[in-house]
């Protein structure tokens, strides 16, 4: 039985609000999702398996039947989604509104719900979310109801706990007799177990989420009652946030400094967005402009999110005391080194020089 494992889609969010990105990524995570679809048409996918989240709000009504049209357009598989706490089933759930095609079962009770498929003798289990804070441990109850069937759980909640979440325990579904347990929620990519697995976010929605999304794609086979999982991750995201350090050398200057991020970012893919740290030695008569930087390589066609300055000048304070003897900054110096905080003292020193070199 092949299955796509495919959580927290988020469709309606809009990443990089209020910047000219936002309205292109919110069209960009149904693109991706509508290619997801496709995907699993073109790779006759027995299951797709949507462990909550599939909208990042509760879901206008026109987006519900945007979405029961792509699941009615696969021929050959089948579709399995519960609801989180981002797209909970409220008493005004537009979710409710739609018939979807047989080809979809919605697991919509707060409690112990199933389908079995005995084309693939595959049982899927879940539950939906009734509000959006859930602290109960509701997953601790389910058990499998026949050994000899693949058994997959549905489940949208934190393994990790801390949250106002479903908290899920990793014993709980193997003592429970799990063949592969499906999470939602979290969006970092974490495999628990080659059983248990957090697909992570289907597309990035902060910065703070670096990396490749995308959902995992797996087979599971059973015979005898012993099951054989394998699973990988696919990214599919249409960008992802990159973390990219920039070095600067003393001789450099301020366009070649751009040129060398713009050079980087084409080698990765201008097509993600950027969080630019500059780091090494700069002149110590040169101050690095990364607001005029990012500006320049934002009209160059690049995403810089974020810039983030942490180089130190070229200079030795030693060699500055030897120059400038009984001058101005001989004496900012000399004073400062008298500074009982020695931290303190080392940054006031950069700092001050760094503005005083470069008046010279």
């Amino acid at each position: 039985m092949k299955f796509i494992h495919m959580g927290d889609v988020h469709l309606g969010a809009e990443p990089e609000s209020g910047t000219y990105l936002g309205p292109i990524r919110k069209k960009e995570i149904w693109e991706a999702f509508r290619d997801a679809i496709g995907i699993c048409e073109k790779e006759d996918v027995d299951l797709l398996l949507i462990p909550g989240d599939l909208f990042h709000g509760q879901p206008l009504l026109r987006e519900v039947k945007e979405v029961s049209y792509l699941f009615g357009s696969l021929s050959k598989t089948k579709v399995v989604l519960i609801a989180g706490n981002h797209d909970c089933l409220l008493d005004t759930s537009h979710y409710y509104d739609v018939v979807f095609p047989e080809n979809v079962t919605f697991l919509m009770d707060a409690k112990e719900d199933s389908v079995y498929f005995p084309e693939w003798n595959t049982e899927v289990f879940g539950l939906s979310y009734e509000k959006k804070q859930i602290s109960e441990p509701r997953y601790d109850r389910l058990q499998v109801s026949d050994e000899n069937r693949i058994n997959i759980l549905l489940a949208h909640g934190n393994i990790m706990g801390g949250d106002k979440s479903i908290p899920i325990k990793k014993s709980a579904i193997e003592e429970a007799g799990f063949d592969y347990a499906a999470l939602g929620h979290l969006h970092t990519r974490i495999e628990i177990s080659d059983r248990i697995s957090y697909s992570g976010g289907f597309e990035p929605f902060d910065k703070k989420e670096i990396g490749q999304k995308g959902y995992i794609a797996g087979e599971i086979t059973k015979q005898g009652g012993v099951s054989e999982v394998r699973f990988r991750f696919v990214p599919h995201a249409k960008r992802q946030y990159v973390r990219l350090e920039v070095e600067v050398l003393p001789e450099a200057t301020e366009f070649s400094v751009e040129e060398a991020a713009y050079h980087q970012m084409m080698e990765c893919g201008l097509q993600h967005m950027y969080l630019l740290s500059f780091t090494g030695k700069r002149a110590k008569e040169m101050a690095l402009r990364t607001d005029i930087i990012r500006e320049t390589l934002l009209r160059r066609g690049c995403h810089v999110i974020e810039t983030e300055d942490v180089t130190s000048p070229d200079f030795s304070v030693d060699d500055l005391l030897g120059e400038h003897g009984d001058d101005f900054i001989g004496k900012y110096i000399r004073t400062l080194s008298q500074e009982k905080d020695a931290k303190l003292a080392a940054k006031a020193t950069e700092y001050g020089l760094q503005a005083l070199l470069l008046k010279e």
